[in-house]
This record gives C-alpha cells, structure tokens and sequence, in this order.
C-alpha cells in the first residue's frame, strides 16, 4: 500500500510511478465533491471518477492499470473527501493486486 501524497488545493495534477506505472492523477473539487481522473501513459484509465470515502475510483478492471486507488478519512469518519483535508486527513491510496481482497473474503 502506497499512500500517494496530495496537498490542500482544491485542484491539483501529479505524475507518480506505481508498481512501474507512470500515472497521472488529477484531483479535484467540482460541485461539492471531490473527482479524479487517471492516466497511464497516454492511455485514459477513468474520468470524472467520483471519490468516496474507502470505495475503490478504479471500480473496473483495464487493461492499462493494475491495482486500485481509494481515499480514506484517516480519522475514521465515513466522510467523503474534502479538498482542504488532503494533506492530513482524506489519504488517497494504491493498493497492488495482491493487496486487494475480494468482497466475499471479507466478511
């Protein structure tokens, strides 16, 4: 797990290598919630993803991105992220494939 490091703006883009992928991710506050949008390469993973708290952006698999990104509210909240809590409080993450365990393993 990769805690991928954001800052409190309400609009931000960055280039970040994961598991060998060079990504990049735009976050950003549209209508009171927060978006992202990813990019391998030159190759679109997602656009205009809505970010909630724990919920996996990457919801489908591609075959341009292994693994999967998600947002927690590191104080334990169900909040979904805010932009100006970016820095300390909404963590967004990247979890390799053999990180991820399936929902009916869970419970």
């Amino acid at each position: 797990m990769i805690r991928i490091p954001l800052r409190n703006l309400p609009s931000q883009e960055l280039q970040v290598v994961l598991d060998g992928q060079e990504c990049t991710i735009s976050v950003y506050w549209r209508f009171g919630l927060m978006f992202l949008d990813l990019k391998v390469g030159e190759n679109i993973v997602c656009t205009g993803a809505i970010c909630c708290n724990g919920a996996s952006i990457t919801q489908f698999p591609s075959r341009y991105f292994k693994g999967s990104l998600h947002f927690w509210d590191v104080q334990g909240s169900m909040k979904p992220p805010q932009w100006n809590g970016l820095e300390d409080r909404y963590a967004l993450f990247y979890l390799a494939d053999s990180e991820i365990v399936p929902p009916a393993l869970m419970y």
